[in-house]
């Protein structure tokens, strides 16, 4: 991944908590607009093929329809979603992205239109699916991937099983920032999500294994960061 003089990465949950509706194409120009360096998303995929952006399996206003039972254009008469295709249009070459693998049959599709739009360094897929991160990790073996952890069950294990670049787990599986053993392993480098406190926020920035921050306050971690290390924002 590309790096910045400022580190670890300020990386925008799916666009960031701004007022502005999450998995959508104008929170992720917010996003870009307050100087987040990566934008976190949700992709699933319809009945009929379609990658489109969002986190949960059905609609909220229609929760006993999954997303992958309605082809795109029924999805479209209910709730219209911003598609893959689009989001990688609107934001390739401004920012990088970590683009979320919901469910398994997709990833080949996903990260061949990644490809397209984007060079290798500029996004990372990543799943709490270890099929998924190690199937795009054989037939893609430059993108960057990385499982997603919410348990402390076998990290060293499935991250080697996996063949995943990172591992990505919750902020809450540490406490106060503090790694415990099973997990500080010196090959492996972080990104740990969700982390909206000051307090763990500036253990996990001095900790020399993470290398990425999600949040879904970006601006307020931006400045977090800023007055921790006293690097102009500018920068």
């Amino acid at each position: 991944m590309k790096t910045s003089p400022l580190k670890p990465l300020i990386v925008a949950h799916r666009g960031g908590k701004s007022g502005i509706p999450e998995n959508s194409l104008a929170a992720f120009a917010w996003a870009i607009e307050v100087g987040a360096e990566m934008i976190e998303f949700d992709v699933r995929q319809t009945k009929d093929g379609v990658l489109v952006v969002h986190h949960d399996a059905a609609l909220a206003e229609y929760p006993e329809q999954p997303i992958q039972s309605l082809t795109y254009e029924q999805i479209g008469h209910l709730h219209p979603l911003p598609t893959l295709q689009e989001v990688l249009q609107s934001t390739a070459g401004k920012i990088q992205l970590d683009i979320e693998l919901k469910e398994t049959g997709s990833e080949i599709q996903a990260s061949q239109m990644a490809l397209h739009y984007c060079s290798p360094e500029d996004f990372l897929i990543t799943s709490f699916l270890d099929s998924v991160i190690a199937g795009v990790k054989r037939e893609f073996p430059s993108i960057y991937t990385g499982l997603l952890l919410e348990t402390n069950r076998d990290p060293w294990l499935r991250y080697q099983q996996t063949q995943a670049d990172f591992l990505l787990p919750h902020w809450s599986l540490f406490e106060n920032g503090c790694f415990p053993a099973q997990w500080d392993h010196p090959q492996i480098r972080y990104w740990v999500w969700t982390v909206n406190q000051r307090e763990p926020f500036q253990q996990f920035l001095a900790h020399p294994q993470v290398v990425g921050i999600i949040t879904d306050y970006p601006q307020l971690a931006l400045e977090w960061r800023q007055q921790q290390q006293g690097i102009p924002l500018s920068l």
